[in-house]
């Protein structure tokens, strides 16, 4: 008889499988537990904040000292003390 006599699963599968099986173990934990999470999607809300800074980095070229006592006050409020970052952050991305 030619071939595996005992007529049991050849070896070579078996490590194919483990291989794959591997390959499929280390993928799943990298999604589930190591892939940086998506960003949520804005609400409207957020987006006419995020439109409003914006405006104002632009307009003052992302200098505190340029922006009208309210709009500071109220750009300091709303980023919770980060104002100077986050102008320059949305200056940035244009």
């Amino acid at each position: 008889m030619a071939g595996n006599s005992k007529g049991g699963i050849p070896p070579a599968l078996i490590a194919v499988a483990a291989v794959l099986l591997i390959i499929i173990a280390g993928y799943i934990g990298y999604a589930t537990l190591l892939k940086p999470a998506a960003a949520a999607p804005m609400d409207k809300a957020a987006e006419q904040r995020s439109d409003w800074i914006k405006t104002l980095a632009k307009q003052s070229g992302g200098d505190m000292s340029k922006l009208s006592k309210e709009d500071a006050e109220k750009l300091n409020t709303m980023t919770n003390g980060h104002a100077a970052a986050a102008l320059k952050d949305k200056l940035a991305e244009n």
